[in-house]
This record gives structure tokens, C-alpha cells and sequence, in this order.
């Protein structure tokens, strides 16, 4: 692709105080993530509207669980939930994200 057809590049640091996906598989916040768009992409996505496509292209694929897709794109999960409805995106619920859940409502049980 030649420069001129290269977009500026999207910083998802900007999208106040997103936690990130390292290689390694764990969120981090403060981790500077930087994406090199098409311009004609660049144009039409917001940091913020980048990081919910990011968010669920890794729900989809399996690479993160509901609960990590929705901190990756800066929603709870019920607001997550609701984008992936919009887009017909069906849910998968898998033992992992039973365990998170139990755990989160264990938590919560004992404060």
C-alpha cells in the first residue's frame, strides 16, 4: 500500500482510561496500543468506536470473555451486550465465563 493511501494512525490510549490487551493475554492499563488505519477508515472511526470493533472482533474470535471484550471497549457488559445485540452477534457462554461470573457474585456476596 503506498503512503499516500495510509491513514494517520489511532492511538486507543485515547479513549479515557481503556485498559488494553497485551500479548501475553492480560489487561494492563496504561498500555499504549497504536493501530495504522486505511485514511478512508482513519475518517469514519473515533478512538472510541475503534476500541468496540477491536472489542468485539476478540469476543467473536474467542480471544477474551464477554467481561474482557466489554473493558476493552470501555462498556459494561450489559452495554457490551446490548452492542453485540444491535449487530445480531450471538453470545457464547462458556464454563470460563460461569467461573468469572460466580466469582464476581462471590465477591460481591462477601462485601
Amino acid at each position: 500500500m503506498e503512503a499516500s493511501q495510509l491513514g494517520g494512525s489511532v492511538d486507543l490510549n485515547d479513549v479515557d482510561g481503556l485498559p488494553l490487551l497485551e500479548s501475553g493475554g492480560s489487561f494492563v492499563h496504561g498500555k499504549a496500543m497504536q493501530l495504522t488505519l486505511p485514511a478512508t477508515i482513519e475518517a469514519r472511526l473515533s478512538p472510541q468506536s475503534t476500541a468496540l470493533h477491536l472489542a468485539i472482533g476478540l469476543f467473536v474470535s474467542d480471544e477474551a470473555t464477554l467481561g474482557q471484550a466489554a473493558e476493552v471497549a470501555g462498556l459494561s457488559q450489559a452495554q457490551f451486550l446490548r452492542e453485540l445485540g444491535k449487530r445480531r452477534i450471538p453470545i457464547h457462554y462458556g464454563a470460563e465465563e460461569l467461573a468469572e461470573d460466580l466469582r464476581s457474585v462471590e465477591s460481591l456476596a462477601a462485601q
